[in-house]
């Protein structure tokens, strides 16, 4: 299995780049908010599922491990192939679908191409039992201990999780995570 690569871009299209490592160019799907952030020329490290089929052997590659794992986790759930998986990645944000999870609306999934109603409130039912696992690098139940305590004080969960996936708080201790969560959610 390819867990990772790093090359450099040397082709940006609407649904996946073509990344070069050592003089290979390989094709790899990318969600929308990816291919919106790399450029050709640049260096970048992705992590990576590769799906095998048949006929085929499709790379699908993303900025960091939390979008990987949704991917991951939605491929899991029954009628969702790597296509309406990495539509869904692109469409939403991890933070969105956590919220969407968490209400048990399945009408925000319905607005991806390719997710009919039946498909939409299946996402929701899988992932309601692992929706604090969603969306967060290797640090979630430190995540969710922030999430927690940042809620209790009037701030939404889509709010928090936003700044969780936004902010580096790898290096910080829980208190001063906190701290750094609270300023960014109050400069907004």
């Amino acid at each position: 299995m390819i867990s990772s690569l790093t090359g450099t871009i040397s082709a940006v299209k609407p649904d996946s780049a073509v990344v070069t490592i050592s003089g290979f160019g390989l094709k790899v799907f990318m969600p929308a908010s990816t291919l919106q952030k790399i450029r050709v020329s640049e260096s970048h490290t992705f992590h990576t599922s590769l799906q095998v089929r048949e006929d085929s052997l499709t790379l699908f590659g993303f900025l960091n491990d939390g979008e990987l794992s949704l991917f991951e986790q939605l491929l899991g759930v029954s009628g969702v192939g790597p296509k309406s998986a990495l539509a869904v990645v692109s469409k939403l944000s991890p933070a969105e679908i956590v919220s969407a999870v968490q209400s048990e609306d399945d009408s925000v999934f319905k607005k991806v191409n390719g997710i009919g109603p039946k498909t939409a409130k299946l996402i929701v039912v899988a992932l309601g039992g692992r929706v604090n696992n969603l969306g967060f690098d290797n640090h979630s139940d430190r995540s969710a201990d922030i999430l927690n305590a940042v809620t209790a004080l009037g701030f939404s969960s889509t709010q928090v999780y936003e700044a969780l996936n936004r902010l580096n708080l790898s290096d910080l201790s829980a208190s001063d995570a906190i701290r750094l969560v609270l300023s960014s959610l109050a400069k907004k």
